[in-house]
């Protein structure tokens, strides 16, 4: 249907629309050298017989790709975070919404649009396990936590891959913690904020204006007042005042462009840094 629909091969789909978006290079419609071989394991004798690379033809969409620990460990982050160029996090977390489930299972386990959801972690995990001759893998995130696992293995039985993620990621948080989110304003706290500027001259004439704050991209901004001398010899700095909360702390920021002789926008942000020239 993809192939009909776009004019190409399902593959040059996902290499467009998902692997180099994703940046992942080392992933591949057939193996690619170097590479692991591929092994049977006999169930009684426990004997190794070499699989050579298989290509499944009509049933490859269905799963075969060739892909790397570290290229499947940026897919993970992909379906923690979503990608503009891919799907954004809000279509992400509606697949993951279990469509299905079974009652032997005691909903241990279930399904949603495309995912495979695993009791785990921090409630669910989602992701899917995956198969070919002589390999096995699998691949789960905690979005609460923000963490995933990816499991590789090079042989047809021996590996329980989906009790191994949740078992790692158990591990991982144990050992290393969530590490929280940056903070984000909320609206709320938007609606906070004023702000004071303060111009000083060459002649040493100071002036100051309270102005509105706007956020930007997670960050503070302020206009500088309409009065302001928009000259590059008059001006010798501007300073901000940011009255956050109960706290008031003084910004030193650049807001003057020699050039074009106009006043620009000063920036600032609650952490105090200073906007790189």
């Amino acid at each position: 249907m993809v192939a009909r629909h776009r004019n190409g091969s399902w593959w040059d789909q996902v290499v467009a629309r998902i692997l180099t978006p994703l940046e992942m290079k080392r992933t591949s419609y057939l193996p690619e050298p170097p590479h692991a071989t591929g092994w049977s394991v006999h169930h009684f004798a426990n004997t190794l017989t070499p699989e050579p690379a298989f290509d499944a033809v009509a049933m490859a969409p269905a799963g075969q790709v060739w892909s790397t620990v570290s290229d499947l460990a940026r897919y993970a982050a992909f379906l923690l975070e979503g990608h503009d160029s891919v799907l954004s996090q809000a279509s992400l977390e509606e697949m993951a919404v279990p469509q299905s489930a079974s009652r032997v299972g005691a909903l241990a386990a279930a399904h949603g649009l495309g995912f495979q959801l695993q009791h785990g972690g921090s409630g669910m995990l989602y992701g899917h396990t995956g198969s070919m001759p002589g390999f096995l893998a699998g691949l789960f995130v905690d979005p609460a936590r923000r963490t995933g696992a990816v499991v590789l293995a090079n042989a047809t039985i021996g590996l329980r891959c989906a009790p191994l993620t949740v078992e790692l990621l158990e591990a991982l948080e144990k050992s290393e913690g969530t590490i929280p989110r940056a903070w984000a304003p909320t609206r709320a706290h938007r609606l906070r904020h004023s702000a004071m500027v303060l111009a000083t001259t060459w002649s040493g004439c100071r002036m100051k204006e309270e102005v509105p704050c706007h956020w930007w991209n997670s960050m503070l901004w302020a206009d500088a007042p309409a009065a302001t001398p928009a000259t590059a010899t008059t001006i010798v700095e501007i300073r901000v005042l940011i009255l956050h909360h109960t706290r008031a702390a003084l910004f030193p920021t650049r807001s003057v462009d020699p050039e074009a002789q106009t006043t620009t926008t000063v920036w600032l942000n609650c952490g105090g840094r200073r906007r790189p020239s």
